[in-house]
């Protein structure tokens, strides 16, 4: 059984984690998501604790199309570690410049006009990066209503490339009708004008492990498991959980 320690320096203790058992978490959900379904591998906040560089070594090398982290630090972290695959900023650029996302080959994920003016301001050089969509979850994320401003922002920035778009469910874990299945009509609304305005964006994902416990991975989209990886099934009415 292949393994990762994590210690702590003040006490005695220790936690082993289970690399093949993530890698088969992450095979499971790669299965129910459907076999040529691009994934994206959660590993913000240090794996959820398990340990972002081997965590993430096991998921790049069991097919994961991209890596899924917080903030800058993160993804910095996972490059001079040698991990190579796509890295994405959900939290967005901070305050990262983008020759230092650049230098990384770290793309974030924008959620306002500003950011789309700060890295206007330092990209000398064509630099990827996704929106993100608040559908429902009221946290981050250009508003459906604020989109076409976002993309006349993003008209003046022609170094900046839009390669994707992505969403958050509030409640996917409860249940897929209400406001869940809102989230999922405005995603779609979003993914219409953004595909006859931006056709080179190409990606689009909003499943998360609940969405893909439950088979709500739309055709064409990729997939984002995150806590199902770890062995959490956010909802035991799954019963294909990790």
């Amino acid at each position: 059984m292949k393994e990762s320690f994590i210690s702590n320096q003040f006490r005695p203790t220790a936690a082993r984690i289970d690399l093949a058992a993530l890698r088969e978490n992450f095979l499971l959900a790669q299965s129910l998501a459907g076999k040529s379904v691009p994934m994206v591998g959660v590993v913000k906040a240090n794996a959820y604790g398990h340990g972002a560089v081997p965590v993430a070594r096991v998921l790049e090398a069991a097919g994961a199309a991209a890596l899924g982290v917080a903030c800058p630090e993160e993804g910095v972290e996972l490059r001079e570690a040698g991990l190579k695959a796509p890295i994405l900023l959900f939290g967005g650029p901070f305050d990262a410049d983008a020759a230092t996302l650049a230098r990384y080959a770290l793309t974030p994920v924008l959620y306002n006009e500003a950011q789309i003016r700060a890295l206007q301001s330092s990209a000398a050089e064509p630099l990827g990066i996704y929106f993100k969509v608040d559908t429902g979850m009221t946290r981050l994320g250009f508003l459906p209503q604020e989109l076409p401003r976002a993309l006349k922002a993003l008209q003046a920035a022609p170094q900046l490339k839009l390669l994707g778009v992505m969403s958050h469910l509030a409640q996917a874990d409860l249940s897929f009708e209400g406001p869940t299945a809102d989230q999922f009509r405005r995603f779609e609304e979003a993914r219409a004008l953004l595909r006859r305005e931006v056709p080179e964006a190409k990606v689009f994902h909003i499943a998360n492990s609940a969405a893909i416990l439950g088979g709500k991975v739309a055709p064409g989209d990729w997939a984002r498991p995150g806590i199902m990886l770890y062995g959490s099934n956010p909802n035991p009415r799954f019963a294909a959980g990790a």
